[in-house]
Parts: C-alpha cells; sequence; structure tokens
C-alpha cells in the first residue's frame, strides 16, 4: 500500500470517526424546574397554570414529606429516616429525583416537590418561548423536543400505585379534574 493510499485512508477514517461523534447526541432531556415554567403560565390568559399547580397537593410533595404523618407511614413501609432524605419517598415527590446531576439544570429544586416535569417530560428543549409558540402553532413535534402535550393515567400511575404506602387507589376520572390546567381558546 502506498504512502499517499494510507495517508488518504487514515484522514477518511479520522472524518468518519469525528463525523459519527459529532452527529451522536444525547437524545436525553435535562430538568429545568418550575420556575423555568412560571414566567410564561402565570397569565390569566393562559390559563395561569403555574398558580393552580401552586395550590395543588404536588406542588407540596416535598414538604409532605416532612409532616409526622408522612414519617409515621414511611416507618410502617419499613423507610429508616427522615423521608426528605429517602431515595423511596423522594422518586415520586420529587420530580426527577432519579434523574443524573447532569440532567438537572441550575434552576432544579428539589424543594419544588412534583411539579409541571413529571408529567410533561424534563423541559430543557422545550422551555422557551419560540420553541413553545412553535409546537403550540402546530409548526414543531412536541415529541422532538421532549414535551409529552398528553399526559394520561398511566403518567400518573408511575407513582399513584400500589408501591406506595399511602395508596387507596387512583381513578383518573375523577382525579384529572383536580390538576387539569387547559389553555384557554381565545
Amino acid at each position: 500500500m502506498g504512502k499517499i493510499t494510507k495517508i488518504l485512508m487514515a484522514v477518511m477514517f479520522t472524518v468518519l470517526v469525528v463525523g459519527s461523534l459529532a452527529n451522536a447526541q444525547d437524545d436525553s432531556f435535562a430538568y429545568v424546574g418550575a420556575k423555568r415554567c412560571m414566567p410564561c403560565h402565570m397569565s390569566p390568559a393562559k390559563g395561569a397554570q403555574y398558580k393552580q399547580w401552586m395550590g395543588t397537593k404536588h406542588a407540596q410533595a416535598y414538604k409532605t414529606l416532612g409532616t409526622d404523618e408522612a414519617k409515621q407511614a414511611a416507618q410502617k413501609a419499613g423507610v429508616s429516616g427522615n423521608p426528605q432524605e429517602s431515595a423511596e419517598c423522594l422518586t415520586c415527590h420529587v420530580t426527577g429525583y432519579d434523574a443524573p446531576a447532569n440532567l438537572k439544570t441550575d434552576k432544579y429544586d428539589q424543594t419544588d416537590g412534583v411539579w409541571c416535569e413529571s408529567c410533561h417530560g424534563p423541559g430543557s428543549a422545550y422551555w422557551k418561548m419560540n420553541i413553545m409558540q412553535g409546537i403550540s402553532q402546530g409548526k414543531m413535534d412536541p415529541a422532538k423536543y421532549g414535551l409529552n402535550v398528553k399526559p394520561d393515567a398511566e403518567t400518573c400511575k408511575t407513582c399513584h400505585n400500589e408501591k406506595s404506602p399511602t395508596f387507596k387507589g387512583f381513578n383518573w376520572d375523577e382525579m384529572y379534574p383536580k390538576i387539569a390546567h387547559p389553555i384557554p381558546n381565545n
């Protein structure tokens, strides 16, 4: 094999390797936290979803773990120590708790409890206004940006299930209206 052929093969190999690395994307989306959602979802004209969420038990999910009732439930379930520090409890009481640290942005705050991204997916690719506008106008595919626009009963059942020590059954038709936060038709 000639010297030029070896050089060309080395260059082609390098281009292929570097090109494939450059095109390799991490399809994981990061959690941006409820405060990233708040500015655009406070307006009554858009349904005031953030304010509505603040009035739900989901917004208090982390704080709930600090109550005496939660400590008793945890102890009864065999969880030792503080429920606010227990992975068994935090998995459902904190959005994205199980996600790796590199998938939690600087705005991520576990004390927010259960927020938007528990149902709608980590928001790092969709939280910006231009993306959300493109999605709402039907110009962009929400799935491409990690946005679940139609959470369903199965989404809820990842936490509202028999593994919870306080589970008393789950009825989607009864529970969904308590957390619904539609965007009004203008």
